[in-house]
């Protein structure tokens, strides 16, 4: 599991990389517990369809979107911690508790709801039962 290490008013804290549960359909498309649906970078040789998958992102790897759209999802804000530099937002996508790292004044969040883009080259996969990560073809090839 990836980590990152911060300081907070609470103390210091260890938060682990932002882990999505997910079902497989097709070879490139991830569909979380609440339905929304993701386009992974080219996933060739990797899991098959209705795979359990988790789903997983570093923090500063997400941008907020201004209102939905492709591969944008529903972001609950519960906590917006101001560390300076920078900011942290504690949520949930899909039921799951998320934490997204920003820069201070990169977007607003402000208002009712807000959306969560991850870059598909970003998210990385698991096995949903034994936690390892699953290559996709991409990888498969350079590998070779």
């Amino acid at each position: 599991m990836l980590s990152v290490v911060y300081i907070t008013w609470q103390g210091l804290k260890t938060q682990q990389a932002a882990n999505l549960a997910a079902r497989m359909e097709g070879a490139d498309i991830a569909v979380l517990d609440d339905g929304a649906r993701l386009r992974l970078a080219e996933a060739a040789g990797g899991p098959t369809t209705d795979a359990a998958v988790v789903l997983g992102f570093r923090p500063e790897e997400a941008h907020l979107e201004p209102r939905p759209g492709p591969d944008a999802l529903p972001f609950e804000l519960e906590l917006v911690e101001e560390l300076g530099a920078g900011r942290l937002l504690h949520g949930r996508i899909a039921g799951m508790e998320c934490v997204l790292a920003l820069a201070s004044g990169n977007a607003s969040t402000t208002g009712d709801r807000l959306f969560v883009r991850v870059p598909a080259e970003s998210i990385h996969l698991f096995d949903a039962e034994s936690g390892t990560r699953l290559r996709s073809g991409r990888e498969s090839l350079a590998a070779e």
